[in-house]
């Protein structure tokens, strides 16, 4: 930690990173603009520009983001996409295992009760893992994320 902080002290004193708050929301900082950085990286001022195809609201109006760094945000965007797929392939897997109880000799012997509570775990996993019961939920997340990725195209984000 202390290494990242001379780190970027360094930067800002040789003028690598621009001395200024505009395009630099400290929740973007491994995104910053700097003379030597990447290409893909948030402008170093805000511009204008109607080539922005994830974020289109900051089109037409000065914003952080360019075109380039929409490789960036595609990347970190898919990322949670898979977090939250996998969230669904972890239950359909949890489903498979509470199933695969009955053909173990305790379930045989189970009381009546055990073995209603065990169909009710699973009439539940199924009604949890319809797409229809949560898709919206999953959209939700997704859109979530969306908008927080397209926060780092904001200028003025104090």
């Amino acid at each position: 930690m202390i290494f990242l902080s001379i780190c970027l002290l360094l930067l800002h004193a040789s003028g690598a990173i621009p001395n200024t708050k505009d395009c630099r929301n400290p929740l973007f900082e491994t995104h910053w603009y700097s003379d030597d950085g990447q290409v893909s990286s948030l402008a170093d001022k805000p511009r204008l520009h109607s080539d922005l195809i994830l974020c289109p609201a900051y089109n037409g109006v000065p914003s952080c983001c360019q075109e380039t760094f929409e490789i960036e945000q595609s990347l970190h965007f898919n990322y949670w996409k898979e977090i939250l797929v996998g969230k669904i392939d972890r239950i359909r897997g949890n489903r498979a295992g509470t199933l695969a109880m009955k053909k173990q000799a305790v379930y045989n012997a189970a009381s009546e009760q055990a073995r209603i509570l065990h169909e009710r775990a699973l009439e539940m996993y199924d009604i949890i893992l319809t797409p229809a019961r949560h898709a919206h939920c999953f959209a939700a997340m997704l859109t979530y994320v969306a908008g927080i990725i397209c926060f780092s195209c904001e200028a003025k984000w104090e």
